[in-house]
């Protein structure tokens, strides 16, 4: 039994409104591959320096799906100063060319 098969009726302590995951929604899942990788950031350090670590994380995680994945880029969700930066990455290190998708809340 794989883990999201696992998670199958079990709650999760999700926010208020949200249902643990039904079968054919995991079922679904298996259709689909988005890896999804989380980078954190020292907010105490620059955007300049952390930009520079997270265009390391990119490249890395690129290298671990070389051949598996049909793009070379990824879609970055951000938030508040996580956003900031990847603006420093994508702005003034050319990292837009890294990325399918930018989205900054």
């Amino acid at each position: 039994m794989t883990t999201r098969q696992q998670l199958i009726g079990e709650s999760l302590n999700a926010e208020r409104g949200e249902e643990a995951l039904t079968e054919s929604e995991v079922k679904n899942s298996y259709d689909f591959l988005f890896p999804l990788h989380v980078f954190g950031y020292n907010w105490l350090q620059s955007n300049a320096d952390s930009a520079k670590k997270l265009e390391e994380f990119i490249q890395a995680t690129l290298a671990t799906y070389q051949g598996r994945l049909a793009l070379n880029k990824v879609i970055l969700v951000t938030h508040s100063m996580g956003g900031l930066v990847a603006r420093h990455y994508s702005e003034n290190m050319g990292g837009t060319r890294k990325f399918l998708v930018l989205s900054m809340g």
